[in-house]
């Protein structure tokens, strides 16, 4: 096994990339990251806004990056995972755009 499929792999066996992932996939639209952020927490003022951050600097930066699938997914519906990033172009080129 590569890094690359490592990495893949720790990801997906995070328990919170797992609630992002279950989260945008359930979705019957795009999620904004307060959106999401809302699902993935009690309600707490303090931990929204930590959540929202986290996943704004954190998770869905890396998600973006291992180019799985289900983000693929959630970027087609309208969930913008994180500006400019690296694997960007091939998505684009991979689907056409």
């Amino acid at each position: 096994m590569d890094t690359e499929d490592k990495e893949i792999l720790r990801i997906l066996t995070d328990s919170t990339n797992s609630e992002i992932l279950t989260a945008l996939t359930d979705a019957p639209r795009g999620l904004s990251v307060t959106e999401l952020a809302e699902q993935l927490v009690s309600g707490e003022e303090t931990e929204l806004k930590q959540t929202i951050i986290s996943l704004h600097h954190n998770y869905l930066p890396r998600l973006d990056e291992a180019c799985l699938p289900y983000a693929e997914n959630a970027i087609e519906r309208g969930v913008d995972l994180h500006a400019g990033t690296k694997n960007r172009d091939a998505r684009e080129a991979s689907s056409g755009r």
